[in-house]
């Protein structure tokens, strides 16, 4: 499962450390995120949301896992389903 933030990055070719550095936290701080192994604060959400300019929402980055289904479809894996 990749997360919509982590989608998001890879599809403007963003590294970890280019955003991580945009935000102002570690690269593995974001990667924790993005595996969905760490959750962020409301404000680190809502400078990700700035970053990609209102692209991806706070809910989205707050709860990866409610959107899990959503990614899967809107990227054409509905098959796996």
């Amino acid at each position: 499962m990749q997360s919509p933030l982590r989608i998001l990055r890879k599809s403007h070719g963003f590294t970890l450390s280019h955003v991580a550095a945009g935000v102002q936290i570690d690269p593995a701080t974001l990667s924790r995120i993005e595996r969905c192994e760490q959750v962020p604060s409301v404000e680190l959400a809502e400078r990700l949301v700035n970053f990609f300019k209102g692209e991806i929402s706070e809910l989205h980055i707050l709860y990866p896992g409610r959107y899990e289904q959503t990614e899967l479809l809107t990227s054409g894996s509905a098959q796996q389903l």
